[in-house]
Order: structure tokens, then C-alpha cells, then sequence
């Protein structure tokens, strides 16, 4: 901000500097960063970064994956304040390397971040053709039933009146009918209902989101339109995966529309926080760990039970507090119904904060079981094929797993004896366990 600014350019001595570093968070220092280079004291700032980057780069393979992503985002973000100017060159050795080197990762998603901060075309102009097996594909949406992929699909008669009907501003009652219709067009899946349901999902995801798939408000709207039909269909956890995996097979080169989109249908609980925890625990996920993509969405769906317990807790005390200024005297006057209200709204929200609690401890420990029992499957496949279990996998996934017990140490602490008891269990490999033990230590 201007101000921010203003004290930049008044007074920009090393402490300043320290204590910027110090106490502001990750977002705010690499603004302080961008302005130091922007401004008149970039000589110094500039030929810091210059000689840090290179340094840091050549430790990748040392590095905390956690570091290295946080890393890639705050290099993507400056180079996006300077117009991608960057001597690629000193980055060249990574070519060499296997495609799941930390070099290879870190390069990687620096270019997929600055993509998502400009634009496709324009970015890949800016980087060295020898680099171009790192650019990912153009984020375009991958409509199953479109006319080049979908021809051959027996849904894809039904998934064109869908489409049509949507577009024509159709009732939810005609779109249902269109769904409930698609036993006529396959009818091998008649009588099969978990089938034909799971088709119905799928035809419902893929549509709405290609209609809505010019911009994210466009797709926000689409979802929101739609919501009544969509928890219509999405009563079982079959259901809402089905929905979720038809998500990530639309956006399937675009992981910033899909963790978007995952947010929104949290939000309008299309979807819940356990069915998305139990998605990124499927197949198709699983080896995606070492994109931060995913674990940006481990982050936003905590966050989201955070917030909703707070909110809670926060409105049981404002109850307790008013019924703390109700006096005895209030009560007569008014006949008590001041205090009976306030008590049977107490009775409420207490109930509300059980539930928030309830579910805010089924997704921490559910998120943290998954990790766990992979990494545990790892670790068994590993030492029955003789193979190296050291691998980028098992090392992005465990010390995410240990950022992810540092940063909800709230949570941690609150469920700790339920973690002792279900998941961390003294079966579970050392390796895994010292997570847990190091975690402890610190309650």
C-alpha cells in the first residue's frame, strides 16, 4: 500500500529490512521485495536476489519440499512484477536431470505459476524453446462429450439435449427428466443404479461445467444455478467423489480452475470437506503429491472447517455473555422470556458447536489416516519389490504431513489422543511415526 511505500522510500535500513522479515507474513515480504527492486534501492536488493536465487536453487535437493514450493510461488510472483525477465540459462542443468528431480519440480511449477499469473500464449514466448518439455499443456477445458471425444460415448445423444436445455434456460424439473432418461440410451446399465447414478453425476459435472467454463464467474453462476440439482443427485459419498473426479477430469490441465472449483462446491456444499479429503486420496490423486496444486487444496478445505468452528465458538460466547448481563431482575420484569430465549438459543448453538467439532475432527483425522496409510502402502511396496523408498513422492508427502501437523498445532493438540489411538498407532513404520513424535513433543 501507498503508505508501506512511503516508509520503504523514507527509511530503508537493514533493520527495517530484519524486522520486515521477521514479522510480516510470506505475502507482505514478497511485496516489500517487489517495491525494494521497483524503487530507487533496487542496486542492492536486485544483486541479493540475484545471488541468492542461484544459491538456493543448487540446494533444491536438501530442501523441505514445503520449502521448495513456497519457493516456486514467491519466484513466480516476482518475476510476474517484472515482466518475466529472467536468465533462464542458469536453470538449463535441470534438462538432465530425472523428471522427478527437485530441479525439474521447482522449475516446473515456477513456469506453471508464472502461467497462471499471465497469460499462456505470451508466457511461452518468453521461455527458451529447450525448455518447452517443462511448459505444461494449454489449460483448456477437457469436455468428455465434445464433438471430438465424445462421438463414440452412449450418453452423448443425451448429454446435447442437456446442454441444449440448459442453454435455453430449462426448468430443474426438465433437466432432471433429461437424467432420469439415460436407462433408454445405455441399456446395458438397466437395473445397475449405482451406474447409472454415477453416469448421471458425471453427464450433470461435465455439462454445467462447460457451460460455465468461459470464466469462473460464469462457472460460479453455472454451479450456483444448478446447486438444487446437484444435491438432488449428490445424497450418498459415492456420489459427491463421482462429482469431484468428473471435476478434475474437466480441468485436468488446469489445477488452479480445479482447486477454484472444488472451493466453490465447498462453499455450496455440493460437495462436503470428507468427500474431498477422500478424493485426493484416490488413485488418480495420489501421484500428483508433489504438485502443490494439491496440497493447496488440503489447505483451503481446513481452512474452511477452521473458520466454521471458530464462527461457532464465537457465537456460543456472545451468548453466554448476554446471558451473563441478564439479571434476575430482567427476568422478573419481562416474565422470564428474555432468559428462556436466550437459554434455548444457548441450547442451539451449543448443539452447532458439538457438530462443527464433530466434523472438524472426522476431516482432520480422516486427511491424516490417508496420508499415513499411503505412505505406509509405500513403504510396504517398496521393501517387497526391493526397491528405494527414497523417492520425491515419499519425501513431498511426508513433509507435508509435517507441515500439515505444525500448522493446525491446534488441531493437532485437541485430537491428539484420538490420533494416538486410530492413526498413529505404535504398527505404523518408524519413519512415519517420528512425524508424529517430533509433533508431540512440542504440546
Amino acid at each position: 500500500c501507498a503508505c508501506v511505500c512511503a516508509c520503504l522510500r523514507a527509511c530503508m535500513c537493514a533493520c527495517v529490512c530484519a524486522c520486515l522479515r521477521a514479522c510480516m507474513c510470506a505475502c507482505v515480504c514478497a511485496c516489500v521485495h517487489v517495491c525494494m527492486c521497483a524503487y530507487g534501492y533496487s542496486s542492492l536488493t536486485c544483486l541479493q536476489l540475484l545471488q541468492a536465487s542461484p544459491l538456493v536453487y543448487s540446494r533444491l535437493e536438501k530442501m523441505n519440499s514445503v520449502c521448495l514450493n513456497r519457493f516456486a510461488r514467491w519466484f513466480a510472483y516476482h518475476l510476474s512484477n517484472f515482466k518475466y525477465q529472467w536468465d533462464w540459462s542458469i536453470w538449463s542443468s535441470c534438462l538432465d536431470a530425472s523428471a522427478d528431480h527437485p530441479s525439474i519440480r521447482f522449475v516446473s511449477e515456477v513456469i506453471a505459476r508464472c502461467i497462471r499469473l499471465s497469460c499462456y500464449e505470451e508466457f511461452i514466448e518468453l521461455v527458451p524453446s529447450h525448455f518447452s518439455e517443462l511448459i505444461p499443456p494449454e489449460p483448456l477445458p477437457q469436455f468428455k462429450y465434445s464433438e471430438e471425444n465424445g462421438v463414440a460415448l452412449p450418453e452423448y445423444s443425451l448429454s446435447i439435449q442437456l446442454l441444449e436445455a440448459i442453454r435455453s434456460k430449462e426448468s430443474t424439473e426438465k433437466l432432471s427428466a433429461i437424467l432420469d432418461s439415460l436407462p433408454t440410451v445405455c441399456t446395458e446399465l438397466e437395473g445397475n443404479d449405482a451406474a447409472l447414478l454415477e453416469m448421471k453425476v458425471s453427464l450433470l459435472t461435465h455439462c454445467v461445467l462447460h457451460v460455465g467454463s468461459k470464466t469462473i464467474s460464469h462457472c460460479t453462476l453455472a454451479l450456483h444455478k444448478f446447486r438444487p440439482l446437484f444435491l438432488e443427485l449428490l445424497k450418498s459419498d459415492t456420489a459427491k467423489l463421482t462429482c469431484l473426479k468428473s471435476a478434475a477430469e474437466f480441468y485436468a490441465t488446469n489445477p488452479q480452475l480445479l482447486t477454484l472449483v472444488v472451493d466453490k462446491m465447498l462453499r455450496m456444499q455440493i460437495v462436503d470437506s470428507i468427500a474431498v479429503i477422500e478424493w485426493l486420496a484416490t488413485p488418480q490423486v495420489v501421484p500428483l503429491y508433489t504438485r502443490q496444486f494439491v496440497w493447496d487444496t488440503v489447505d483451503s478445505t481446513l481452512l474452511k472447517q477452521n473458520r466454521a468452528y471458530a464462527q461457532a465458538n464465537r457465537e456460543l460466547a456472545d451468548v453466554r455473555e448476554e446471558l451473563r448481563k441478564v439479571s434476575d431482575l430482567d427476568a422478573v420484569a419481562l416474565g422470564g422470556e428474555t432468559r428462556q430465549d436466550l437459554e434455548r438459543k444457548r441450547e442451539v448453538v451449543e448443539e452447532k458447536v458439538e457438530e462443527c467439532e464433530r466434523t472438524h475432527m472426522d476431516v482432520f483425522v480422516a486427511l491424516c489416516r490417508n496420508l499415513v496409510r499411503l505412505l505406509s502402502s509405500h513403504l510396504v511396496t517398496c521393501a517387497l519389490e526391493k526397491e528405494d523408498h527414497e523417492t520425491p513422492w515419499f519425501h513431498c508427502t511426508l513433509d507435508c504431513l509435517r507441515q500439515l501437523l505444525v500448522q493446525n498445532y491446534s488441531s493437532f493438540v485437541r485430537y491428539l489422543s484420538t490420533l494416538e489411538s486410530t492413526v498413529f498407532t505404535p504398527n505404523v513404520d518408524s519413519r512415519i511415526l517420528d512425524v508424529f513424535i517430533q509433533t508431540q513433543a512440542l504440546v
